[in-house]
């Protein structure tokens, strides 16, 4: 988080204090949710200091005609822009020798966006499906970051085009009005996802932090000690409290944010009571907050690189214990060699070095891809496929025709489904091209093409207008398909599927018939990682091999009914006993795709048996 100066104002240890509890609230979040569920408020009580700094230091330079828009931005600058470039830098090479090709072009994408300071509006517009989850991000912690820098453009042209006396009836009703607007899209519209992203939605905390340095906020000064002693521990209580028993499922910002951040404010007014003087400005959390901004930096990506490497959420604890002793240590080189540098350097310097920062920045994001391919160098047959594509997910454009290019028979086929079906093209393209049949086919990410899954249940605007785009194209094709290949993970997030799945079923004409096919088995770890490459060095726990990929309650009712519902399975002991291995190389590109060599070892073990089933499905009345 943002650090600042404190120009002519005392320097205060408790909030640097503060700002140490702030800090291991979210480490200890990130560490393991399960640990402090309600960590994450400690970005709250980052968003209250820093909005409380920087108006308390633009005051005051205000009262005194010193303030100057340059001089401004030149600190902000200065306290965050070299060592943070540093930090994209190295997580730039690091991710280039840690990340696997097929996901790198994900880390391209978080690197630009963080270093133009836009990571908040990149992850609202984020839905990806494959590749690195979002707890194997080491950048998506920097939101926070753009969201304090685009602030800062804000925040001074209202404090110095407004006069002092009205900065408390400006700066609360935007308080209060930006709430509003953050409790209407987090309850009312349920757009929580995109809140926790959103400037707007933010900048209520914030604000809260710039209302305590007006004029008006003198009315809420606390004299009397003993009031400061009960309302300093009554806050910490209510900090505690909050960081204990909030949870991911709160909707958030909104209402609960509104606890802790009345707590924080109360702990800037406090300056005397035992708690400011004592507890948080004792030299353990002065030292720790001293270093906030670069642990803050550096804590998240050495976890995100570990969960990466090892596909694993939860740390051993050796793991906890490195990633301690690297976080401190990297903060303090970080803090004592750039942060602290930069402080007390010149203006012209720090924009020499800052600009030379930015343009190797931009040389690094068009050059990690090659780093990344001399690293580790995969063939195409082993990674996510990149043909097939205009049929499927976010890159469709309309159903295409795979298999025999004269077919013997006019049956129209049609293969539809998520992305497991998309990897099932290949196969059946070739089990087409050698038994002389072709098909149609169109498949999304996650969400099956067939109308009636509900607007609730996507995560975003964007994968629902993908959704309905390409059922719209099935919905013109199942008019034309006698045989409709259906594959699917029948996902239990998606609540309206068994719905939509029922629908889809009963808009099925006399002729029509639906094959179901088995999927094949999923991972709980991603062994691409794990052996650096599509061989196998190391040996895969079996356990962490999913086989028996069961269908819900409701597709096996309509096979069982033996009307138009069939199952066609695979024998996928023909491939061995040793998954995600085949003649020693890996299957999977993920840790629930087969790749390309995966479907065309499966192909040639079981075409044979597949041909058979297709047959008898055909000739059944």
């Amino acid at each position: 988080m943002a650090r600042f100066s404190n120009y002519n104002m005392k320097f205060r240890e408790d909030i640097q204090g503060l700002r140490a509890i702030a800090v291991i609230l979210v480490f200890l979040f990130h560490l393991n949710s399960n640990y402090l569920s309600g960590g994450f408020i400690g970005v709250d009580i980052f968003f209250v200091i820093s909005g409380y700094l920087i108006t308390t230091n633009i005051i005051r330079k205000k009262e005194i005609n010193e303030f100057k828009f340059i001089d401004f931005y030149l600190g902000r600058i200065k306290r965050l822009i070299p060592v943070y470039i540093i930090f994209l830098l190295i997580i730039a090479i690091a991710g280039a020798i840690i990340w696997l090709p097929a996901d790198i072009y994900l880390l391209r994408r978080n690197l630009f966006h963080a270093s133009i300071f836009n990571s908040n509006n990149y992850l609202m517009t984020l839905d990806n499906y494959f590749g690195a989850a979002s707890s194997e991000n080491p950048l998506l912690h920097t939101w926070t970051l753009s969201i304090e820098m685009q602030f800062y453009f804000i925040l001074p042209l209202l404090l110095i085009l407004v006069k002092n006396k009205y900065h408390t009836l400006l700066l609360g009703g935007l308080t209060l009005l930006l709430f509003a607007y953050s409790i209407y899209n987090t309850y009312y519209i349920d757009n929580s996802s995109k809140m926790y992203f959103s400037l707007p939605a933010r900048m209520p905390e914030l604000l809260l932090g710039c209302l305590l340095s007006t004029s008006g906020a003198k009315h809420f000064e606390f004299k009397n000690k003993i009031i400061q002693n009960f309302l300093a521990i009554l806050s910490v209580l209510v900090i505690i409290l909050c960081a204990i028993f909030y949870n991911e499922q709160f909707p958030f910002p909104g209402i609960w944010v509104i606890i802790p951040l009345l707590a924080v404010c109360i702990l800037l007014k406090t300056v005397n009571s035992s708690i400011n003087t004592k507890i948080l400005s004792n030299k353990i959390l002065v030292h720790i907050g001293k270093l906030s901004y670069s642990i803050y930096l550096w804590h998240w990506a050495i976890m995100a690189f570990i969960r990466y490497y090892y596909s694993n959420y939860e740390f051993s604890i050796i793991q906890m214990l490195m990633i301690i002793l690297v976080t401190y240590i990297l903060s303090y080189l970080s803090f004592t060699f750039i942060e602290d540098k930069f402080r007390k350097s010149t203006n012209k310097n720090t924009i020499i070095f800052s600009a030379s920062l930015y343009s190797l920045m931009g040389v690094s994001i068009f050059a990690i891809t090659k780093l990344n391919a001399k690293v580790i160098d995969i063939p195409e047959e082993f990674l996510r496929p990149k043909i097939h594509l205009s049929s499927h997910g976010d890159t469709f454009k309309e159903p295409i025709t795979l298999g025999a290019s004269n077919p013997a028979q006019s049956d129209s086929i049609l293969l539809i489904g998520d992305s497991h079906a998309l990897m099932y093209k290949f196969y059946f393209e070739a089990l087409g091209k050698e038994y002389n049949f072709n098909f149609r086919t169109a498949t999304n990410n996650l969400y099956p093409p067939f109308k009636g899954i509900s607007k609730k249940d996507f995560t975003s605007e964007k994968t629902y207008e993908q959704y309905l785009k390409i059922s719209h194209s099935v919905q013109s094709e199942l008019k034309n398909a006698k045989y409709i290949i259906l594959c699917s993970v029948w996902s239990k997030k998606i609540p309206s599927l068994e719905k939509a799945y029922n629908m889809f079923i009963k808009q099925l004409g006399p002729n029509q018939k639906v094959i179901i096919l088995q999927d094949f088995p999923v991972l709980k770890k991603f062994p691409m990682r794990q052996n650096r490459g599509q061989y196998k060095i190391a040996e895969f726990d079996q356990n962490d091999v999913v086989f028996d990929q069961k269908l819900p309650s409701y597709v096996i009712k309509t096979i069982n009914d033996k009307k138009q519902v069939y199952y066609l399975t695979f024998d996928f002991s023909k491939l061995g006993h040793d998954w995600p291995y085949y003649e020693n190389k890996i299957m999977y590109f993920d840790g629930g795709h087969l790749n390309l060599y995966g479907i065309n070892a499966l192909y040639d073990n079981t075409k044979g048996e597949s041909i058979t089933q297709l047959k008898k499905i055909i000739q059944s009345n």
